[in-house]
């Protein structure tokens, strides 16, 4: 039997069109992907292979909460494909993860993403710089943070912990990493986001301020830290704010990876 062409998005910055007739039937999965090793971390997800070209990839089964014969009307859909749809709307954004393809089985559904390799979770991050951390990279890592975050505030979702964090150790690209839960909650992203970058970001400028590294970083970076600090139910700063806060002065609009 000859081997369909595969239909996952070689270029994930492609528009999904929900209704494509001209899609996999979702019994040819295991012809199309290799399933490998759970990742432990993540619940029912694994590493994985897309045959056609031997991309690692993330594969994710979620039970699907409406059983009987599968169908691919939005409808049926479990909330991971409809969140992961919503974020693949463009302009899509390079640090979010990616979502490649998707299968409407039985019992499951099966979500097919981009598995950035190689890469850290911001906790192992952290810990392997051990006193090599600077203030240049945490910024780096920040700026790339509120563009991907505010791609999914466009969108209404939030996602649920710095675990989804995940960081190139060699050139310190950041991806959110959908992989893991995540939840659409319109407005209320607004209000969730900015405590969350403070979070992130106290993280980092801890570990590089550790009295026995002996670092100092600028008033700039303190001061967006206080700005941040969330007081009451409202933090001070939002992340309408952020981008163009004087910490971030002399960031290139190029390291902004959104793709029309």
């Amino acid at each position: 039997m000859e081997r369909p062409e595969h239909t996952a998005k070689n270029n994930p910055t492609e528009n999904f069109n929900l209704y494509d007739e001209t899609r996999v039937p979702p019994q040819l999965f295991h012809t199309l992907y290799e399933v490998g090793k759970k990742l432990e971390y993540n619940g029912r997800v694994h590493e994985g292979i897309r045959k056609s070209d031997g991309q690692k990839v993330f594969i994710k089964f979620v039970e699907r909460q409406q059983r009987g014969e599968p169908s691919e009307s939005p409808e049926f859909f479990s909330d991971e494909i409809t969140t992961m749809l919503t974020l693949q709307k463009l302009p899509t954004c390079d640090h979010v993860i990616q979502f490649y393809d998707w299968f409407v089985m039985k019992d499951d559904d099966v979500l097919v993403m981009e598995y950035p390799h190689p890469s850290v979770t911001l906790a192992e991050f952290i810990k392997s710089k051990k006193g090599h951390l600077t203030e240049d990279m945490a910024r780096r890592i920040m700026w790339q943070l509120a563009d991907g975050l505010r791609h999914c505030w466009d969108r209404g979702v939030f996602f649920l912990s710095e675990g989804q964090l995940l960081i190139n150790p060699d050139t310190l690209q950041l991806k959110i990493n959908f992989s893991c839960e995540a939840k659409c909650l319109g407005e209320g992203v607004k209000l969730s986001h900015a405590p969350f970058f403070y979070f992130v970001m106290n993280a980092l400028i801890k570990a590089i301020r550790r009295p026995f590294w002996k670092k100092t970083v600028s008033r700039e970076c303190v001061r967006l830290l206080k700005r941040l600090r969330p007081k009451g139910k409202r933090p001070v700063y939002t992340l309408e704010n952020i981008s163009h806060d004087p910490w971030f002065a002399g960031m290139k609009e190029n390291e902004t990876c959104r793709k029309k």
